[in-house]
Protein backbone atom coordinates (compact mmCIF):
# COMPACT_ATOMS: atom_id res chain seq x y z
CA UNK A 1 0.00 0.00 0.00
CA UNK A 2 3.01 2.53 1.12
CA UNK A 3 3.99 2.08 -2.95
CA UNK A 4 0.84 2.58 -4.27
CA UNK A 5 0.58 6.20 -2.13
CA UNK A 6 4.18 7.01 -3.09
CA UNK A 7 3.13 6.38 -6.82
CA UNK A 8 0.71 8.81 -6.79
CA UNK A 9 2.25 11.40 -5.55
CA UNK A 10 4.69 11.44 -8.20
CA UNK A 11 1.56 11.04 -11.24
CA UNK A 12 -0.12 14.15 -9.04
CA UNK A 13 3.47 16.36 -9.69
CA UNK A 14 3.36 15.48 -13.03
CA UNK A 15 0.13 16.41 -13.54
CA UNK A 16 0.64 19.53 -12.37
CA UNK A 17 3.84 20.64 -13.93
CA UNK A 18 1.89 19.04 -17.33
CA UNK A 19 -0.73 21.59 -16.31
CA UNK A 20 1.59 24.39 -15.72
CA UNK A 21 2.96 24.03 -18.89
CA UNK A 22 -0.26 23.55 -20.80
CA UNK A 23 -1.55 27.02 -19.34
CA UNK A 24 1.68 28.54 -20.15
CA UNK A 25 1.56 27.06 -23.67
CA UNK A 26 3.83 24.99 -24.23
CA UNK A 27 2.20 21.97 -23.72
CA UNK A 28 -0.39 21.48 -26.66
CA UNK A 29 -2.05 17.90 -27.72
CA UNK A 30 -0.28 17.68 -30.93
CA UNK A 31 3.46 17.02 -31.24
CA UNK A 32 6.38 19.50 -30.30
CA UNK A 33 8.80 18.54 -32.77
CA UNK A 34 9.21 18.23 -36.87
CA UNK A 35 7.93 15.24 -38.28
CA UNK A 36 10.20 12.63 -40.56
CA UNK A 37 9.17 13.76 -43.75
CA UNK A 38 10.27 17.49 -42.87
CA UNK A 39 13.25 16.20 -41.35
CA UNK A 40 14.37 14.23 -44.46
CA UNK A 41 13.60 17.68 -45.96
CA UNK A 42 15.35 19.89 -43.85
CA UNK A 43 18.38 17.39 -43.87
CA UNK A 44 18.37 17.48 -48.11
CA UNK A 45 18.21 21.25 -47.72
CA UNK A 46 21.14 21.37 -45.62
CA UNK A 47 23.14 18.54 -46.89
CA UNK A 48 22.74 18.96 -50.83
CA UNK A 49 24.74 21.99 -50.84
CA UNK A 50 27.76 20.51 -48.90
CA UNK A 51 28.01 17.71 -50.89
CA UNK A 52 27.67 19.30 -54.31
CA UNK A 53 30.72 21.62 -52.88
CA UNK A 54 32.86 18.36 -52.08
CA UNK A 55 31.60 16.94 -55.50
CA UNK A 56 29.70 14.02 -54.47
CA UNK A 57 26.18 12.89 -55.80
CA UNK A 58 24.51 10.44 -53.62
CA UNK A 59 21.38 8.54 -54.64
CA UNK A 60 18.66 5.95 -54.00
CA UNK A 61 17.08 3.38 -56.44
CA UNK A 62 14.73 0.52 -55.86
CA UNK A 63 15.34 -3.06 -56.66
CA UNK A 64 14.17 -2.80 -60.20
CA UNK A 65 16.16 0.30 -61.09
CA UNK A 66 14.03 3.27 -60.43
CA UNK A 67 15.67 6.58 -58.65
CA UNK A 68 13.97 7.31 -55.56
CA UNK A 69 16.22 10.58 -54.40
CA UNK A 70 18.91 12.57 -54.76
CA UNK A 71 21.20 14.23 -53.22
CA UNK A 72 24.30 16.79 -54.25
CA UNK A 73 26.43 17.10 -57.52
CA UNK A 74 29.31 15.29 -59.01
CA UNK A 75 29.19 17.57 -62.29
CA UNK A 76 28.11 20.87 -60.60
CA UNK A 77 24.96 20.95 -62.27
CA UNK A 78 21.95 21.88 -59.87
CA UNK A 79 19.85 19.11 -60.95
CA UNK A 80 21.19 15.58 -59.18
CA UNK A 81 18.39 13.61 -60.79
CA UNK A 82 19.02 14.69 -63.88
CA UNK A 83 22.96 13.70 -63.28
CA UNK A 84 21.70 10.40 -61.95
CA UNK A 85 19.72 9.96 -65.87
CA UNK A 86 23.17 10.84 -67.34
CA UNK A 87 24.19 7.82 -67.69
CA UNK A 88 25.53 7.11 -63.97
CA UNK A 89 23.09 3.86 -63.38
CA UNK A 90 23.07 1.35 -66.30
CA UNK A 91 20.57 -2.00 -65.95
CA UNK A 92 23.43 -4.28 -65.96
CA UNK A 93 24.78 -2.42 -62.99
CA UNK A 94 21.03 -2.45 -61.43
CA UNK A 95 21.03 -6.21 -62.10
CA UNK A 96 24.37 -6.79 -60.20
CA UNK A 97 23.48 -4.52 -56.89
CA UNK A 98 19.77 -5.98 -56.70
CA UNK A 99 21.48 -9.28 -56.67
CA UNK A 100 23.56 -8.70 -53.41
CA UNK A 101 26.46 -7.80 -55.22
CA UNK A 102 28.62 -4.43 -53.88
CA UNK A 103 29.23 -2.80 -57.68
CA UNK A 104 31.59 0.27 -58.25
CA UNK A 105 31.90 1.40 -62.30
CA UNK A 106 34.01 4.34 -63.31
CA UNK A 107 31.99 6.11 -66.50
CA UNK A 108 32.76 8.73 -68.78
CA UNK A 109 30.46 11.37 -68.40
CA UNK A 110 32.39 13.99 -71.96
CA UNK A 111 35.53 14.84 -70.64
CA UNK A 112 35.23 14.00 -67.39
CA UNK A 113 35.53 10.21 -65.17
CA UNK A 114 32.91 9.41 -62.57
CA UNK A 115 33.39 6.71 -59.69
CA UNK A 116 30.02 5.47 -58.87
CA UNK A 117 29.91 2.85 -55.83
CA UNK A 118 26.32 0.88 -55.51
CA UNK A 119 25.58 -0.88 -52.18
CA UNK A 120 22.78 -3.09 -51.63
CA UNK A 121 20.23 -2.18 -48.66
CA UNK A 122 18.83 -5.92 -46.98
CA UNK A 123 15.35 -5.35 -45.31
CA UNK A 124 14.23 -7.59 -42.43
CA UNK A 125 13.94 -10.70 -44.52
CA UNK A 126 17.29 -10.58 -46.13
CA UNK A 127 15.89 -9.15 -49.94
CA UNK A 128 17.45 -6.22 -51.47
CA UNK A 129 15.40 -3.16 -50.96
CA UNK A 130 17.25 -0.62 -52.12
CA UNK A 131 20.15 0.18 -53.49
CA UNK A 132 22.40 3.21 -52.35
CA UNK A 133 25.00 5.15 -54.81
CA UNK A 134 27.50 7.60 -54.31
CA UNK A 135 29.23 8.86 -57.32
CA UNK A 136 32.43 11.35 -57.20
CA UNK A 137 34.33 12.92 -60.12
CA UNK A 138 37.76 11.36 -60.53
CA UNK A 139 39.60 13.56 -63.06
CA UNK A 140 41.75 15.29 -61.53
CA UNK A 141 42.73 12.97 -59.23
CA UNK A 142 43.47 10.56 -62.29
CA UNK A 143 45.26 13.36 -63.36
CA UNK A 144 47.36 14.10 -60.38
CA UNK A 145 48.09 10.35 -59.92
CA UNK A 146 49.72 10.45 -63.51
CA UNK A 147 51.71 12.97 -63.02
CA UNK A 148 53.41 11.46 -59.84
CA UNK A 149 55.41 9.73 -61.36
CA UNK A 150 57.03 12.45 -63.98
CA UNK A 151 57.54 14.52 -60.78
CA UNK A 152 59.74 12.23 -59.03
CA UNK A 153 61.57 11.61 -61.89
CA UNK A 154 62.11 15.19 -62.29
CA UNK A 155 63.45 15.32 -58.42
CA UNK A 156 67.70 15.16 -58.02
CA UNK A 157 69.25 12.28 -57.27
CA UNK A 158 69.65 11.70 -53.32
CA UNK A 159 73.31 10.35 -53.77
Amino acid sequence: MRHRRRYDVHLSAYDERRSAARACGRCGRAAAGTNVCAMKQRLNDDLGPLLADAGLLMFEYDADGFVVRAIGSCLGGSDPMLEVRSGLVSPEVVRRAAAGRSVTVQIAVGRRRISVKHEPVRGAAGRVERIVATAIDVTKARARARGVPALIRSLPSAS
